[in-house]
């Protein structure tokens, strides 16, 4: 019997009522006859698990006969010609839920790979059927679940809860003797059980699938290989999370805000997405495996409880705001494999006081380390670059040794370290950004390198314990009121190369009354200054190459 004879028998038996023999198939009139995509794929199904010779008539009567009773339960025996289109999709309906799960199996025949989404991998039916969960004693496989085949007929979808109301989730591995593979979109969305077992064989979360149930444990399996964005979002009943060596994708925000979540195992990821684990508020601690290479944006941001991380081996990158928020966090220890850290991503770690930076580092961040408590550091020479505000308001910060490898200090990086006393820079430094050092109230005195350019404006403001400054020969440009407000400030010594000179309030800094600059008058008159008369009432002593001294009121 061939595919299309049994699709006859089908089809004739739903127009009829009656079940043909094979010698009337052709009295059958099949023309123009269709089906709605959904029962399609179910009828190709039948057709390629049910057609082989030896089970071909045996199951193809059996098909015809469950199609006639259909028929006849549905229609209560009036057929009509409106009534044949819904009752031939009932019909096959009816032989996929009671007649095949009853039939002997045939031998199943090889499936193609198919492509679930763009996003997702490819799932392939493999040559043993996955083993069954058995569910505690005296407990079925939950029912009333909505399922979807995939368009070749190899695996299911669990699409939505439907009917099912149990308090304990049991999903079943096998549907219609089809593997159970993935957990379709949305399908717990809002489900007020409060346990679900996901079975063997399962290899897809898809996005949102759980989003915002009232589950306190979810079982995982270890076949499972990818996890959809949003997947467990505002899960904030469930404590534990336990993901097994195969899961190699866990999308964006797939457990945002469980704020409940105190447990998390991860084991063969590569990459934690964004705000991944975000506002994860009872978290305490995470242990990035070695397999990770890098942690995107606030992947653990505003994670409240968490007290310690452990990162891998093989992280080379700290994405923006990765950890900002983790209000409890105390140290961390970076590989030598970290090269980037983000922007902000310890920012508002109110409790960090003990950073190890590594060789091999490159850059820093705006704002990387921002309102942390870190009282000294030192960056690894390797250190090329370094944001703007990237300690800023380190209000315990009191030691800093620069790499070798910065050029420029950017705006505000140490602004408001009132605590600052000592800070060694670069012999590189060209460029000291506005802001730079504002607010920094402790600090005394400080080296600048002979290679600096350029002193932005408000460069040190406010730095009311420095009592002396002297700016090298390189020096081209200070911008306004690069020391404004320095209370302390008793002398200045300005280099000969300096072009342009910004405003100055003198009453802002009552004590200084002398100025050193270490070229001639005339070349003290060539300089651009933003207005001369700020310097009326400072003494102008210029110090020429031929240690000759002028004073000038």
């Amino acid at each position: 019997m061939t595919n299309s004879q049994l699709d006859q028998i089908i089809v004739s038996a739903i127009s009829t009522g009656k079940l043909w023999d094979a010698s009337e198939l052709d009295r059958a009139d099949v023309s123009g006859i269709t089906l709605s995509s959904s029962f399609e794929k179910r009828k190709n199904a039948i057709i390629r698990k049910y057609s082989s010779a030896s089970h071909s008539s045996s199951i193809g009567k059996s098909m015809a006969i469950a199609a006639a009773v259909a028929v006849f339960i549905l229609s209560l025996g009036v057929i009509t010609v409106v009534a044949v289109e819904p009752l031939r999709e009932s019909a096959y309906n009816f032989i996929f839920e009671w007649v095949l799960p009853a039939t002997e199996e045939p031998t199943e025949e090889p499936t193609e790979a198919i492509t679930e989404t763009e996003s997702e991998p490819k799932l392939t039916e493999t040559e043993t059927k996955p083993t069954p969960q058995t569910p505690p004693p005296g407990v079925e496989y939950s029912t009333g679940l909505v399922f979807s085949l995939s368009d070749d007929g190899s695996y299911y979808t669990v699409t939505d809860v439907g009917s099912c109301t149990d308090n304990a989730v049991y999903i079943p591995p096998m549907h219609m003797e089809i593997p159970v593979m993935v957990i379709g979109k949305s399908a717990f969305k809002r489900s007020r059980a409060e346990n679900i077992f996901v079975p063997e064989g399962v290899k897809i979360i898809e996005d949102s699938a759980f989003e915002d149930c009232s589950a306190v444990y979810i079982q995982l399996p270890e076949t499972l290989e990818y996890i959809g964005d949003m997947a467990f979002f505002s899960c904030d009943k469930i404590e534990t999370i336990s993901l097994g060596d195969n899961v190699h994708h866990i999308g964006y925000s797939a457990f945002i805000s469980c704020s409940s979540l105190k447990s998390v195992t991860l084991k063969s990821l590569t990459k934690i997405e964004s705000s991944t684990f975000a506002y994860c508020d009872s978290l305490e601690k995470i242990a990035i495996p070695d397999s990770v290479t890098v942690i995107e944006s606030n992947a653990f941001g505003n994670c409240r409880s968490l007290k310690k991380i452990t990162l891998g081996s093989s992280l080379t990158k700290i994405g923006d705001n990765a950890f900002s928020g983790c209000e409890k966090l105390t140290s961390v220890q970076f590989p030598s494999s970290l090269q980037n850290v983000g922007s902000g991503a310890f920012i508002h770690c109110n409790s960090l006081s003990d950073i190890s930076l590594n060789d091999g580092l490159r850059s820093i961040g705006d704002g990387a380390f921002g309102y942390c408590k870190i009282s000294e550091i030192t960056l690894p020479d390797s250190v090329e670059f370094l944001g703007a505000n990237a300690f800023a308001d380190c209000s315990r910060l009191r030691t800093v040794v620069m790499s070798e490898g910065i050029i420029s200090i950017e705006e505000g990086t140490f602004r408001n370290c009132y605590n600052l006393e000592s800070i060694t820079l670069s012999s590189n430094t060209e460029r000291i950004g506005a802001n730079a050092f504002e607010g920094c109230s402790d600090l005394k005195e400080i080296a600048l390198p002979s290679k600096l350019k350029i002193v932005e404006q408000l460069a040190f403001n406010d730095c009311c314990s420095l009592e002396s400054i002297s700016f090298p020969d390189g020096v081209e440009s200070l911008g306004n009121d690069f020391f404004n407000a320095c209370a302390n400030l008793k002398e200045i010594t300005i280099g000969r190369g300096v072009k342009s000179i910004g405003t100055f309030i003198p009453e802002n800094s009552p004590k200084l009354t002398t100025i050193k600059f270490r070229g001639t008058k005339e070349e003290w008159e060539a300089i651009a200054f933003a207005s001369i008369d700020s310097f009326a009432q400072i003494t102008i002593i210029f110090e020429s190459e031929d240690a000759c001294t002028e004073a000038v009121e």
